[in-house]
């Protein structure tokens, strides 16, 4: 249980991650990334860990929704989860996760819509569901006059203090 982080990256793995984790871990980083035949959902239980800070397994096969438990890994700082089979909708109450910095989901088969409360989530600064079918009706879809970046990369719109990323602006937002 003193096991802080833990990296296997890069390893071929297969089977899926363990559907069973000890809310007691001391674990604070689980990477998994590049392991395309990896497969499984996540579990429930890797959030129920006080310490989980970190939580990157992009390109790694998994599948299934997002668990619901997510939204009480409140240490969570770090989630990677691009270029996965991941599909349901993004938990409204993700915007419970007030210490999250970086959200990054891409290439998933998320749905639904964005919640109208991410400003809660007062340490966001990264929120890239690009290349999903997300639909925004609240305050992050304001007329926005295009800076000299997002001309250049329409996909991109700056919002307080963090960089919302998504599709362009025409598709996403509903009027």
């Amino acid at each position: 249980p003193n096991l802080a982080t833990m990296q296997l990256q890069d390893n071929s793995l297969t089977g899926g991650l363990p559907q069973t984790w000890s809310p007691t871990n001391a674990l604070n980083s689980l990477m998994v990334s590049n392991n395309p035949d990896l497969g499984g959902k996540l579990p429930d239980s890797l959030f129920k860990m006080s310490d989980l800070r970190a939580v990157i397994a992009e390109g790694s096969g998994l599948k299934g929704s997002l668990p619901l438990e997510i939204c009480n890994a409140t240490s969570l700082e770090t989630l990677y989860l691009a270029s996965n089979e991941i599909h349901g909708e993004l938990p409204l109450c993700i915007t419970n996760l007030t210490n999250l910095k970086e959200l990054s989901a891409p290439f998933n088969n998320i749905e639904g819509t964005i919640p109208t409360s991410l400003d809660k989530m007062v340490s966001l600064k990264k929120f890239d569901l690009s290349s999903v079918s997300l639909l925004s009706e609240g305050p992050y879809c304001p007329e926005v006059a295009r800076t000299k970046e997002q001309a250049s990369h329409p996909h991109i719109l700056k919002t307080n203090s963090f960089s919302f990323v998504s599709k362009p602006l025409s598709v996403l937002c509903m009027h």
